[in-house]
């Protein structure tokens, strides 16, 4: 989770009990100044809004939130400070796979396309699990490549017969954010 760049790109509103609030961004730290609230009240609400979600569904840093006095003391902050996850990955736009031929027992090559919605991170790899009915003849050994606007790669495709993944690493190292389309063969 980010803040905005700049302030002018952050949208910070007071929702209510709050008259006047004045949002400062500091790094990646948002300050947000009370300077008049509703008399008696004890229930404060605010939004920000352009602040950029997360790049996966792993949970954030914890989110510190104090609230503090003229002299910048702590007057209370939460007993357990919020996290934010990401519950849902985002769906592939496009998917598919094809098998060059559909003859029952037949060897054949398995093509499988998709374009991910979200950036892959420079670490980030493919998992994709091909069920039981299939039979990789050549084992780990199976000859795998993947295809990205970037190139071909044929050491950055690995099978696996005891966990039945093929897992694509290394791919994304040096096209950080990339979300174009990736395709699969295993032979």
């Amino acid at each position: 989770m980010g803040p905005p760049a700049t302030l002018e790109e952050m949208d910070c509103k007071a929702l209510a009990n709050i008259k006047d609030m004045t949002c400062v961004l500091e790094g990646r730290k948002i300050h947000i100044l009370f300077n008049e609230i509703e008399s008696g009240s004890q229930v404060f609400r605010w939004s920000i809004s352009n602040i950029q979600n997360a790049a996966s569904t792993k949970p954030s840093t914890l989110i510190d939130v104090h609230v503090l006095d003229s002299e910048d003391f702590v007057i209370s902050s939460p007993s357990a400070p919020p996290v934010i996850t990401n519950s849902v990955p985002a769906d592939l736009e496009v998917y598919s796979i094809k098998q060059s031929t559909l003859e029952n027992s037949a060897l054949a090559t398995y093509t499988l396309s998709f374009t991910p919605i979200n950036p892959m991170s420079a670490t980030g790899s493919v998992q994709i699990t091909y069920p039981s009915k299939i039979t990789m003849v050549d084992g780990s050994a199976t000859p795998c490549k993947v295809n990205t606007e970037f190139g071909e790669f044929t050491d950055k495709c690995t099978v696996s017969e005891v966990t039945r993944l093929i897992t694509l690493k290394g791919v994304f190292a040096d096209n950080v954010g990339y979300k174009g389309p990736i395709t699969i063969t295993v032979d």
